[in-house]
């Protein structure tokens, strides 16, 4: 018996919408899948969100050293799109001008917008292979720098734009990762002949082990060099020069000096004059008294002051031509014999005269001096101590008549 059309039809309609909802759940289930499968992807190993920074060496800048300004990131293990927009914003004391892009590091990447400009910096770099997610795992990587060499002292400062700075995460639908950005970064330069102050590292308290423990050596302490002795100052040979000597101490590596125009405030000087023992200050202003402080440097640093003296300026002379005072004058070495060591000669050293020496100061030990006094000696040895000549007799002439003797010859006998 064949069976009924009506049972035949209900049975293929169950067929066909048992299949169609299989075809579905399987559809779905795949959907999932796969969007679980790129979600873990993206955040498979970020534990913290990605962090950028701005480092720079040397540490401790000083003017007309070369700084190197790094721009580094770290994803933290987040897979992302390169750096999607970067905006600085730079304020500087330093009268610098930055160049004119960054100098871009990072090979997985490409630069889409690099530029620098009105103390501005915009950069973004995104993906060289779009299949390929940037991801630095845990490990800070500078992917651009910016370099310069300060001429003055002063400070640069660089400004992230939270609302233009952004890292997108890779397959996140534009998602910014970067929730907490840095304070402003400030690098001080400070100028060239300074030290900065070492921090002190704490030294590690060693376990016992049994063993004695070993003395420490003890550091030799810096010691204070002698100052500079009979330092005069008095005006130059030319308008506006100042003269300055003085005699060496002895055990003294260079020495430095410190000048002004008023008593005790220096607004000049230069830190390292050599092993000299004069020198001209120039390009001063004309009939002004200044006042000079000259420090002697030993090879550990050690600084002595030696006592102010002060000198007028060579003043200006009528119709000849003057140099114009500038704001920095110089400093200028008068040439010398080198010396062969710091430490001076047993043979005493003969100083140039000072405004205070009389003629005789200036000539006494020279050889015609000596000459002068041995013929002065001799002469008064002579006068004294010389034989006497006996008087000559008195002369007769032929014609006069002989005067008769107050003592007559007695007569003699027949």
């Amino acid at each position: 018996m064949s069976p009924k059309p009506a049972h035949s039809l209900r049975f293929m309609l169950f067929l066909l919408f048992s299949s169609i909802g299989l075809l579905g759940s399987g559809l779905l289930l795949d959907r999932l899948n796969s969007s679980s499968s790129l979600d873990s992807r993206s955040k498979a190993t970020g534990s913290a969100p990605p962090t950028i920074a701005i480092t720079h060496t040397p540490q401790n800048p000083l003017v007309g050293q070369t700084v190197t300004v790094n721009l580094s990131v770290n994803t933290n293990g987040y897979e992302t799109t390169g750096v999607q927009a970067l905006h600085l914003t730079t304020a500087n004391t330093l009268d610098l001008t930055l160049p004119d892009t960054l100098t871009h590091l990072e090979p997985t990447l490409n630069t889409a917008v690099n530029n620098i400009s009105g103390g501005i910096i915009n950069y973004m770099a995104i993906l060289s292979n779009f299949n390929t997610p940037f991801n630095t795992n845990t490990t800070a990587k500078t992917v651009a720098k910016i370099e310069f060499t300060p001429t003055k002292a002063g400070s640069i400062s660089f400004t992230f734009d939270p609302t233009q700075t952004i890292i997108n995460e890779y397959g996140g639908g534009g998602t910014n990762l970067l929730t907490n950005l840095p304070a402003t970064k400030t690098i001080t330069i400070d100028p060239a002949g300074t030290t900065p102050t070492p921090t002190p590292t704490p030294t590690p308290t060693p376990s016992p082990t049994g063993e004695p423990t070993p003395t420490a050596t003890p550091q030799t302490e810096c010691a204070q060099p002698y100052a500079p002795q009979k330092l005069v100052a008095r005006s130059g040979l030319n308008p506006g020069e100042i003269n300055v000597n003085w005699v060496r101490p002895g055990g003294q590596a260079h020495f430095a000096v410190s000048f002004g125009s008023q008593s005790g405030k220096y607004q000049w000087g230069q830190p390292d004059i050599g092993n000299t023992r004069q020198f001209t200050i120039k390009l001063l202003e004309p009939g002004k008294r200044y006042y000079v402080v000259v420090s002697t440097v030993n090879d550990c640093g050690g600084t002595t002051n030696s006592a102010e003296v002060s000198a007028v300026a060579r003043a200006a002379i009528s119709g000849q031509t003057t140099p114009k005072p500038t704001a920095k004058p110089q400093v200028i070495i008068e040439e010398e014999e080198p010396l062969a060591t710091a430490t001076p000669s047993a043979t005493p050293t003969t100083e140039p005269p000072t405004a205070n020496q009389t003629l005789f100061d200036r000539l006494k030990g020279s050889t015609i001096f000596m000459i002068i006094i041995g013929i002065i000696v001799g002469l008064l040895a002579n006068k004294l101590f010389g034989r006497k000549k006996p008087p000559f007799p008195p002369r007769i002439k032929p014609d006069e008549p002989l005067e008769p003797s107050p003592h007559p010859l007695p007569p003699t006998a027949a």
